[in-house]
């Protein structure tokens, strides 16, 4: 009889510990599927506003350039076109 106890309360005390394990884990997988959602679109949202920045930064430059003198604003592209060249 003292044998089918101790068998019972082993027995109890795994499911115990199985019970405790899924349980985190599906209390936890919502979470962490919540959190990647919001990483993901906040980087997309990071992504978009990179790239409009990039797009302002052109414009910015190309207006300045369109204000310089003919010489000027040839020497400065040409000076940018070595750069570029150095850096390939």
């Amino acid at each position: 009889m003292m044998e089918l106890k101790t068998s019972m309360a082993v027995r109890d005390l795994v499911h115990a510990i199985w019970s405790m394990a899924v349980g985190s884990v599906l209390g936890t997988s919502h979470v962490v599927a919540v959190a990647w959602w919001l990483e993901r679109r906040c980087h997309q949202r990071w992504q978009q506003e990179q790239e409009a920045r990039e797009r302002l930064r052109a414009l910015e430059d190309q207006l300045g350039l369109d204000s310089l003198s003919d010489t000027s604003r040839e020497a400065i592209v040409a000076s940018r076109r070595r750069a570029q060249a150095i850096r390939q």
